[in-house]
């Protein structure tokens, strides 16, 4: 066999080797990576985790977003639980199980995302996780589950921002159980971290952990001169607010965050720097109104007038403050209309077709022989209102007939009709008396305030 021949050998076992061969990223190693797809960053449904995967004992395969970040062609993106979307060789194949003592278990196959279900034999209690998951580092999810009589423990204790080192879907342990934990990302550890399942007295239980988990504390930030910060919480998750000084303004973000590792974000701290050159821009003429300023710098005031027949709707004033911002919203000219007075009923109103703006005059007018009682006109004011609201026109009354005795009224009438408001007085003939003298006869709106008659005298 010729040279040529033996390097072409040697190139195709050192390319299979290098597909073949896994690539364990540490995250730390892998952020600068850039991937091929930048819309496609690493999934928000399959996170990445490599703290907790480590944790667990699960190796983490190189990070990807699609299958053209992973290095071989043999390889796809999937996602591999709490190590997210990585490099998975399809084909890679997980160890063989054994049966638990006492039990059975069932493979749907070996290859990655492949269960293994476990069940016990009748009498038996299954402890562990009822069905494991081929994972892409070659290895099995969790610990292999075993078949128990009746002693073992239940879900692992939960305590506050902190969790073990058992899967999730995990409900019973055997005795002699040890978990780990640890607190989460942010919160410092303090205690005994470690939990074991024990029997006593033919009872299993868990024994710890005794821990505490206290969120990171970023200390309190500095203050920019001629500025200070609000709020008093310091811890991870807690964000701080910078303000100045009158007369300064912010430069940088106004906004800092407790990171998980003590320190705040931003690293910078804004700083307050002198007004000086401040300048707000022109302001704008509202519609049917005007801006009235002499300068747009800082401190300076805008006011706002509208024209004849409009109201100013909003703050008739602004100022320029620091942050090269006109104080508040600007206001609006709306126009002024009193709109259709209430209806007169017995009567109808004048000059409502010139319109109901500001300035427009009406008159009031009732039918005849209505009297009208109120103002006969009204003006619309600057306030959107009538200045007088609407009269009434209230009716006559039909004067009465009365027996033994007649009716004696001043009216120029001929329709035998009293206007509203008038009396009447009653004269009765000899030998008769009116029954109205101790009140007297009224016309109310069409009716009378009693019947008048007279009546035989004592």
């Amino acid at each position: 066999m010729n040279l040529h021949a033996w390097l072409g050998i040697l190139l195709l076992i050192l390319g299979a080797q290098g597909e073949d061969s896994e690539d364990y990223s540490a995250e730390s190693e892998d952020d600068a990576k850039v991937y091929k797809n930048p819309r496609n960053s690493p999934s928000v449904e399959c996170p990445r985790d490599e703290e907790h995967a480590e944790f667990i004992g699960q190796k983490c395969l190189r990070k990807c977003s699609n299958d053209e970040d992973c290095k071989s062609k043999k390889k796809k993106c999937l996602c591999d639980g709490v190590c997210g979307m990585s490099c998975i060789k399809p084909e890679r194949e997980c160890p063989e199980l054994e049966n638990p003592e006492m039990g059975s278990v069932v493979l749907t196959g070996r290859l990655f995302g492949d269960k293994a279900k476990y069940s016990c034999d009748p009498g038996q209690h299954l402890v562990g996780l009822k069905e494991r998951t081929c994972r892409g580092d070659g290895e099995w999810s969790g610990a292999p589950a075993q078949c128990k009589h009746n002693i073992f423990c239940k879900e692992a204790p939960e305590l506050p921002h902190a969790r073990h080192n058992a899967l999730p879907e995990q409900t019973t342990f055997p005795l002699e159980t040890v978990l780990q934990y640890q607190c989460s990302h942010g919160y410092s550890t303090k205690g005994f971290p470690n939990a074991k399942c024990l029997a006593i007295d033919k009872r299993a239980s868990w024994y710890g952990p005794d821990i505490s988990c206290q969120p990171k504390s970023c200390g309190s930030p500095q203050d920019p001169s001629n500025g200070y910060h609000s709020g008093d919480c310091y811890t991870y998750g807690c964000k701080t607010d910078y303000h100045c000084m009158q007369g300064y303004e912010l430069v940088g973000r106004g906004e800092r965050t407790c990171q998980a590792d003590g320190t705040w974000l931003p690293r910078e701290m804004p700083a307050c720097v002198l007004v000086t050159a401040v300048e707000c821009p022109v302001p704008e003429n509202p519609s049917f109104g005007t801006a009235i300023y002499t300068s747009c710098q800082y401190n300076s005031v805008v006011s706002y007038e509208c024209r004849y027949g409009y109201t100013l709707v909003g703050e008739q004033t602004r100022r320029c403050g620091p942050d090269r911002k006109w104080s508040g919203n600007a206001p609006k000219c709306q126009v002024i209309d009193c709109g259709r007075p209430t209806p007169l009923y017995q009567g109808w109103i004048e000059n409502l077709e010139g319109g109901t703006g500001l300035g427009a005059s009406i008159i009031f007018r009732c039918q005849e022989g209505m009297t009208l009682i109120g103002n006969t006109s009204s003006v619309c004011q600057t306030n959107g209102t009538w200045r007088y609201p609407t009269p009434q026109c209230l009716a006559p009354c039909v004067i009465p007939k009365v027996d033994q005795g007649r009716v004696i009224f001043e009216s120029n009438s001929s329709l035998n009709q009293i206007p509203h408001g008038h009396h009447l007085e009653i004269q009765c003939e000899s030998r008769y008396e009116p029954n109205t003298m101790d009140a007297p006869l009224v016309c109310n709106n069409g009716t009378w305030s009693h019947m008048p008659k007279c009546l035989p005298g004592n």
